[in-house]
């Protein structure tokens, strides 16, 4: 990690509270932003951005928002789109714009005279040329065509939407270029400008007085590593000129801005890792502590986002006794891992004993990706990306044995999305001995990349050791399998936030009373699992040795002490008590003479004739009063255990505690 990297991850070791971003230069104008918070550490490429505008009277305004990687979705964006700036990533020599309307009850409301400007910097633009866009799509590329007077070198972009073929919106649902060998070219979004119409009343949290506000909602995508996003406003006093076609003259002289700053991890890579630790956080209400070792070597990536309550039926907690009635979940989390899956490839020439089917697996060294001995060239690997998405980059990783170099010399690359039909995207011949990037100038979009090997570094003999993809951001291409439920190596440290309001829906009384629940997909119900409430800083915490879908309740009899949630469980897979948790509370009793102070937890699993069959816990260190440990009923070698009876031992500091543990059918 650089200097960089670790100040930004030592910033986001300190437990920051959710808060709001204010800035009001002026009585007229204010931006805040309500979701996220700021300096925090992310795993979840998506990130919901959500801002208040705020003006002391009606009035329409123009937003704009930097975008690291672009956004989810440009047909979501639900304001009038007002203008897009792309970043081509190197000067290309540009012929046409590709505009995709959205088409909604047969009508396009895509643009009808749009403004585009050029720049090599990003900073300063050429003067606009204003063009019409057609209402119908080019048959062949089914996207609006829109031809330049000339073709253009240029890196960076500026469309501006000056009149609509609708008059209360603008949206379209992509913009691509087209270079001058007819190739499409994908363009990165660096930021979007919406239209905004203040016409709700609010309170502004700034003044105090009742102002005009909207609320501006996006789904933006991160760029791995740090990331910063503002939200300036400002009056949308040259509209009017550009409905009668007026170009854009002049950049507005004043505005009011916002930043968050936040940094992504792509992977959890344990090189990545802080001390050996990852927190993590969605920048709003949960916050996750674990140890680089916790998630095992093959899961990339710990993702979570808020549940809304109002999702979540009644029916699930109506009549859970361990739930106060009449009140609601105050927030939910849904919890997820990713576990790396290698993508399939096909060759035409394999060794049998080295099947292409190792073709992405995140592994450099031997045994290698692919190998051909004695075989006429040219030959091929195709590559199954398991989705149509943009591709920046490749880099293959060739062989080297004995100091000499065993990968291609020179190859073509071609791109498909159905595995049929093919496009040649262009011939490469400047192979590194080891390492070599191969950068895709157009960002296309393709699932299948075709390698095809015409001349190697050694006379028909090609070894690969790897190949891996790269989008537009530079975030690894790889397929994963999700696990909404997984059992962690270590032990770690959850947090869930909430707010005055979230208590008030929920109709909760006693918030000291508020615990952590799990949501069990095979019986349908929330088991109570437990946690630290601290009233103050309106948050539960808990250390747990797996991850799930958690909610907070108000609880009753929520005095856990000492407990398994079943006793005895029965691992069959027929959903039910096919768990058990060990829940340790000293909220209320103590369990253990340390409570309040760090302390070793080793919790292990013996049959009756005292034969070690599972750690569940290896002398973690835990420091929070309230503890989860999950078993499933499996063993040291990952088998589910015969029906019997079994004996637990605790050990956490100075206290210990042995009992039985049954499994039944």
């Amino acid at each position: 990690m650089n200097a960089l990297d670790k100040t930004m991850c030592q910033q986001v070791r300190i437990r920051l509270v959710c808060f709001f971003f204010q800035l009001s230069l002026s009585a007229d104008l204010a931006v805040t932003i309500l979701q996220p918070g700021s300096n925090f550490v992310t795993n979840n490429q998506v990130l919901h951005l959500q801002a208040e505008i705020f003006s002391t009277e009606p009035s329409l305004l123009i937003v704009s928002v930097n975008t690291p990687s672009g956004i989810q979705s440009l047909e979501q964006v639900n304001h009038s789109i007002q203008a897009i700036e792309v970043d081509l990533s190197q000067p290309l020599k540009i012929k046409s714009l590709l505009i995709q309307p959205v088409i909604q009850s047969h009508d396009s409301l895509g643009p009808r005279t749009v403004s585009v400007s050029f720049s090599e910097d990003g900073q300063a633009y050429s003067s606009p040329l204003v063009l019409f866009a057609p209402a119908t799509l080019e048959p062949d590329l089914r996207r609006v065509l829109v031809d330049l007077p000339s073709q253009v070198m240029t890196r960076y972009i500026r469309l501006e939407m000056v009149e609509g073929w609708q008059k209360d919106r603008i949206a379209i649902r992509s913009f691509e270029l087209l270079n001058d060998q007819d190739q499409i070219v994908q363009a990165n979004l660096k930021r979007l400008s919406v239209l905004l119409n203040t016409s709700s009343q609010g309170i502004s949290i700034v003044d105090k007085q009742r102002t005009s506000s909207a609320i501006l909602n996006l789904n933006l995508m991160l760029r791995n590593g740090e990331n910063r996003i503002t939200v300036s406003v400002r009056q949308a006093n040259d509209i009017v000129k550009k409905k009668y076609g007026v170009p854009f003259e002049s950049e507005p002289t004043a505005s009011r801005e916002e930043m968050v700053q936040l940094y992504y991890l792509a992977e959890l890579n344990p090189s990545a890792s802080l001390d050996g630790h990852f927190t993590l956080s969605d920048g709003a209400k949960a916050e996750i502590h674990f140890s680089s070792e916790a998630l095992g070597p093959r899961v990339k990536k710990l993702q979570f986002s808020p549940i809304p309550v109002a999702e979540i039926s009644r029916l699930t907690y109506l009549n859970n006794p361990r739930i106060v009635e009449e009140t609601a979940p105050v927030i939910a989390y849904r919890f997820e891992a990713l576990r790396q899956q290698p993508l399939i490839a096909v060759a035409t020439s394999q060794l049998p004993y080295q099947p292409a089917s190792l073709a992405v697996d995140g592994v450099r060294v031997s045994p290698s990706t692919w190998m051909s001995r004695l075989t006429p060239l040219p030959i091929s690997l195709t590559i199954d990306l398991a989705q149509k998405q943009p591709v920046g980059k490749l880099i293959v990783y060739s062989s080297i044995v004995d100091g000499k170099s065993f990968g291609p010399k020179s190859c073509s690359i071609h791109l498909s999305d159905d595995n049929i039909k093919f496009a040649r995207l262009m011939t490469f011949d400047n192979f590194d001995k080891r390492k070599t990037i191969i950068d895709f100038p157009t960002r296309p979009q393709a699932q299948f990349v075709r390698i095809e090997v015409t001349e190697s570094q050694q006379v028909n003999n090609v070894q690969i050791d790897e190949i891996e993809f790269f989008d537009p951001s530079d975030a690894p291409i790889t397929t994963f399998s999700s696990e909404e439920h997984l059992i962690l190596h270590r032990p770690a440290q959850l947090e869930l936030s909430y707010d005055s309001n979230d208590l008030i829906l929920a109709n909760i009384t006693r918030a000291e009373n508020l615990r952590l629940f799990t949501w069990e997909a095979s019986s349908k119900e929330w088991q109570i699992v437990g946690g630290i409430v601290d009233p103050i800083a309106q948050t539960v915490r808990i250390q747990l040795n797996y991850i799930a879908t958690f909610a907070i309740f108000e609880a009753v009899n929520f005095d856990l002490g000492f407990a398994w949630s079943f006793n005895p469980f029965s691992p069959d897979g027929d959903g039910i008590a096919d768990t058990t948790r060990l829940m340790l509370d000293a909220s209320n009793s103590n369990p253990y003479d340390n409570r309040r102070q760090s302390a070793k937890l080793v919790v292990e699993i013996f049959d009756i004739r005292n034969k070690l069959i599972r750690t569940l816990i290896d002398h973690s260190i835990v420091d929070t009063e309230a503890i989860s440990i999950e078993w499933d009923g499996k063993d040291l070698s990952g088998s589910t255990v015969d029906i019997g009876v079994y004996i637990y031992h605790i050990k956490l500091g100075a206290f210990q505690d042995s009992g039985i543990i049954a499994v039944g059918r």
